[in-house]
C-alpha cells in the first residue's frame, strides 16, 4: 500500500492510494502446517482489503504466533500500523519483514513510505533504491521515490523519478501532477503547466490539479486564465483554503481589494497556517463599534507583513480603542512608538487583559482600506536617536553616497529562490564609483577582498531596531522583495524595490511606485527570471545619483 500524497504544500499528511499495487506474497517460512498458515494470510489479506483492519490484525498476529518470522504477516500487519497512523511502528514491523526476506521489493518500498512519513529521508532513499533494484519497473516505487527527493530539496533527481513514473505508467495522474510541481521549483513554469494539463486529462475534476495550474499560470502573467482555474477549483471544493488564497492574492494584485481583503481570511482554513493559529476567551473583531475596549492586535506571519500593516493601529485607536499590540520579538525595539499602539509587547509573552482581539493583516478589510486611495503615510516607524549615532560612527566620513543593500530574502519563503538575487549579479552596483554599500542582511557571506566597496557588520546587527538605525543614516535603500523593502518604506527612506516578474500583490500589476511607501521606486523584471535588465536599470539610476 503506497503513499501518493501531494507535497506541493508544506504540511500535508499522509494518505494512502485506494489503487495501491498488490500486496506480494512472498514464500512461507517452515512450519508444521503451510497450507493452514497460507490460507490464513489469504484470509487476512481479504479482511485488509475490506477495510476490517481489526480482523485482518488477529489474523496476521495468529500467523506469527506460528511463525514469528513471516516477512509477509510482518510487512502487512505494518501496512495496518500505517493506516492507523503509528509510523514509528511500522517502520519496526516492516523492518523485521525485510530483515527477514531480503529479497521483498514491496516491503522495503512501503518501509520507504514509512521512514518517509517521519522525516527520515536518507533513510527511505536507501529502501526505495533497493525495492528498484530488485523491480526496476515498479512504477509507485519511482513515484515515492521521487516524492521523497522533492521533499529533500533534491528537484531535478525527483523531476528524473517523476519522468520515470509516467513512462512506466502514462495513466499516473499523480505523478504528472507531481511532476508539474518539481518543475515549478525549477522555475520551469510553461512545461509545469504542461504536465499539469496532462494531469487533468486523466482527473478533469480535480481541485489541487486546477490550483496548481493557476499557480504556474499565475507566475507567468496569465492572470485571467490563473483565476480561471482557481474559480473552478472552489467550483469543485467551494472550502478549498488553498485556491482561496490564491484568489485573494490575484484579486489584491489587481486592485480589487474588496474582494480581495474577504478572501484573504481564508488563510486560516489552510494547513500551512496551523503553526500561526491562535485561540482567545474573548471574541475576534469583527469592525462592529470598539469605542472603550482593549484590543489586542496580534501579528501572525513574516517580519514584512508586520511592519506594512502596523500602520493601521492608528486607525482601530481612532475609533476609541484602547491597542495592544503583540509582535514578533526581532522587531519589538523597533516598533515600540507605532502610533496607536498603547502598549507593544513581544509574542510568546505574557499578555495584559484585552475585550476582543484582531489579526494584524485583517485590518485591511475590517477598517475598508483600498491601496487605490488610501492616505499617503511617508514615515510611520522611527529610529532609535542613540543607535543611530552609534551606527554613525562605524563609518569614516566622506563617502558620496552610501546605499543599504539587501539582496535576499529568508530560504522559508515559498518563493524566495524568484525573489532574491545572487549577490555577483550585482556586481554592475558594486562597481560603481563613488558609491559605498552596506549589507544589511546580518547573515550575509561576502567572500573576502571581493567587493571592497560592500561593507559588511554582520552580526553588529543585532535586531530590527539595529536595522533602522543604520538606515537612517544611509542615503538609499535597495533591496528585493523582503523585510527591508518594508522597513526602508515604513522609515521614509528612499527606497528602490527589486522585482519578479510576478511579485507579490503588494506591488500590484505594472505600477513603479507604491500606494503603501511613497518614497519607494519599483524596478520589475520585464520576463520571468530576467534580472539583467532589472539591474541595469538600477545601476544607470545609481550612477545618476552618485554624479
Amino acid at each position: 500500500m503506497e503513499c501518493v500524497t501531494r507535497t506541493g504544500e508544506s504540511g500535508e499528511s499522509c494518505g494512502f492510494a485506494k489503487r495501491a499495487a498488490p500486496w506480494q506474497i512472498r514464500g512461507m517460512n517452515t512450519s508444521s502446517d503451510p497450507a493452514a498458515v497460507s490460507g490464513q494470510l489469504q484470509q487476512a489479506m481479504g479482511l485488509h482489503g475490506q477495510g476490517q483492519l481489526d480482523a485482518a490484525v488477529a489474523l496476521y498476529r495468529t500467523i506469527l504466533a506460528q511463525q514469528p518470522r513471516h516477512a509477509d504477516a510482518l510487512h502487512l500487519l505494518g501496512i495496518v500500523s500505517m493506516q492507523k497512523g503509528d509510523l514509528p511502528e511500522a517502520v519496526r514491523l516492516i523492518g523485521e519483514a525485510v530483515a527477514s526476506d531480503t529479497e521483498h521489493p514491496a516491503a522495503e518500498s512501503n518501509l520507504g513510505v514509512a521512514l518517509r512519513g517521519l522525516g527520515r529521508l536518507d533513510e527511505a532513499l536507501i529502501h526505495f533504491d533497493r525495492s528498484a533494484a530488485l523491480q526496476p519497473n515498479a512504477a509507485e516505487t519511482h513515484y515515492n521515490r521521487a516524492l521523497t527527493l522533492l521533499e529533500a530539496g533534491r528537484h531535478a533527481e525527483a523531476l528524473a523519478g517523476f519522468t520515470r513514473t509516467v513512462e512506466l505508467a502514462p495513466q499516473h495522474a499523480q505523478a504528472h501532477m507531481s511532476r508539474g510541481v518539481v518543475l515549478e521549483r525549477l522555475e520551469r513554469d510553461a512545461e509545469a503547466i504542461g504536465a499539469y494539463d496532462t494531469a487533468l486529462a486523466l482527473t478533469p475534476n480535480d481541485p489541487r490539479v486546477l490550483y496548481d495550474r493557476g499557480h504556474a499560470r499565475y507566475a507567468l502573467g496569465e492572470i485571467a486564465a490563473a483565476e480561471a482555474d482557481f474559480r473552478r477549483a472552489l467550483h469543485l471544493a467551494p472550502n478549498f483554503a488553498e485556491a482561496h488564497m490564491a484568489m485573494a492574492e490575484s484579486l489584491l494584485l489587481t486592485g480589487r481589494s474588496a474582494e480581495g481583503w474577504r478572501e484573504l481570511t481564508w488563510r486560516w482554513h489552510a494547513a500551512s497556517m496551523a503553526p500561526y493559529r491562535r485561540s482567545f476567551a474573548v471574541p475576534e473583531w469583527r469592525g462592529e463599534p470598539i469605542a472603550g475596549k482593549t484590543i489586542l492586535v496580534h501579528a501572525e506571519q513574516g517580519f514584512g507583513d508586520t511592519i506594512q500593516f502596523c500602520r493601521f493601529v492608528r486607525d482601530v485607536a481612532a475609533r476609541g480603542a484602547r491597542v495592544v499590540l503583540e509582535v514578533q520579538p526581532q522587531l519589538l525595539g523597533v516598533l515600540q512608538g507605532v502610533e496607536g499602539a498603547a502598549q507593544v509587547v513581544a509574542s510568546a509573552t505574557s499578555l495584559p487583559s484585552f475585550d476582543t482581539h484582531a489579526l494584524l493583516m485583517d485590518l485591511p478589510g475590517l477598517l475598508g482600506v483600498d491601496p487605490l486611495t488610501m492616505p499617503a503615510r511617508a514615515a510611520y516607524v522611527a529610529a532609535e536617536p542613540a543607535r543611530v549615532a552609534a551606527w554613525q560612527e562605524k563609518f569614516a566620513p566622506g563617502a558620496p553616497l552610501r546605499v543599504g543593500l539587501a539582496w535576499a530574502g529568508r530560504a522559508v519563503h515559498r518563493y524566495n529562490q524568484r525573489r532574491s538575487v545572487g549577490l555577483d549579479a550585482l556586481a554592475p552596483l558594486l562597481s560603481l564609483p563613488g558609491v559605498e554599500f552596506v549589507a544589511l542582511q546580518p547573515d550575509a557571506v561576502v567572500p573576502p577582498g571581493k567587493f571592497p566597496q560592500l561593507h559588511v557588520p554582520g552580526a553588529a546587527i543585532m535586531d530590527f531596531a539595529d536595522t533602522a538605525a543604520l538606515m537612517a543614516g544611509l542615503d538609499l535603500i535597495i533591496s528585493v522583495d523582503t523585510v527591508y523593502a518594508h522597513l526602508g518604506g515604513a522609515l521614509g527612506k528612499p527606497t528602490w524595490v527589486l522585482l519578479s516578474y510576478m511579485p507579490d500583490w503588494r506591488w500590484l500589476q505594472t505600477r513603479t511606485d507604491s500606494p503603501w511607501y511613497p518614497t519607494a521606486r519599483l524596478f520589475r523584471q520585464r520576463q520571468p527570471l530576467a534580472w539583467s535588465a532589472v539591474i541595469a536599470d538600477v545601476a544607470a539610476g545609481l550612477a545618476a545619483l552618485a554624479r
